[in-house]
């Protein structure tokens, strides 16, 4: 792929020549919105997982609903941990 980095006069580019300020506009505040959306998700994902196992670091709380967990038992295949 060929770039050019000069006019066919022999003049460089200038960068606002290039994009459009409004449009690199438009991407950044678009970023910034994924951005924004990604940690909101992320924060509310983390509050679920604490709420859903009542903020107490993993131990096991009643759900009503859903199955009890299965104990927990050593396998018999070999070379299993």
């Amino acid at each position: 792929m060929l770039i050019r980095n000069s006019d066919s006069d022999g003049a460089q580019l200038h960068a606002s020549e290039i994009t459009s300020p409004e449009i690199w506009r438009q991407r950044r505040t678009l970023l910034r919105q994924l951005a924004a959306a990604g940690g909101a998700m992320a924060l509310g994902s983390s509050q679920a997982w604490a709420q859903a196992t009542g903020g107490t670091g993993g131990t096991t709380v009643a759900r009503p609903g859903k199955l009890a967990p299965l104990p927990a038992a050593r396998s018999s295949v070999a070379g299993a941990m």
